[in-house]
């Protein structure tokens, strides 16, 4: 089903609602406001976060929270800071192999692929 607007529901809510799936993606959320121009721009950039990959499913976690955790647990926190700042709130199911790649060549692009394999 594509994603399409949900009128207001009258003694529910006076906003518009984003209702469907679009690439997969199940999409459920509220454009916030109560014109109809405005909703239908609001479900535009939702199909163009999730062309991108850009749309952050609620629920899922993402690097900064994983990292932070991590380092709760007791994990060791030495090369982190560097990864936050690389990934920040990057959703972890949009961190593939690739990403991983270019961040290690963009971080430590002198570093033996030992180093790099170590500290990403």
């Amino acid at each position: 089903m594509p994603l399409k607007l949900v009128p207001p529901r009258q003694g529910k809510s006076p906003n518009y609602r984003v209702r469907g799936t679009y690439q997969g993606l199940y999409v459920d959320r509220s454009t916030k406001t109560g014109k109809r121009a405005l909703a239908a721009k609001f479900l535009r950039q939702i199909e163009r976060d999730i062309e991108n990959n850009r749309f952050v499913v609620e629920g899922d976690l993402d690097f900064a929270s994983a990292a932070i955790a991590y380092m709760k647990a007791g994990g060791e926190r030495r090369f982190l800071t560097s990864l936050i700042r690389h990934f920040g709130n990057a959703p972890l199911r949009q961190i593939g192999q690739a990403e991983i790649d270019e961040a290690a060549a963009m971080l430590y692009p002198e570093a033996t692929a030992a180093t790099q394999n170590r500290q990403i």
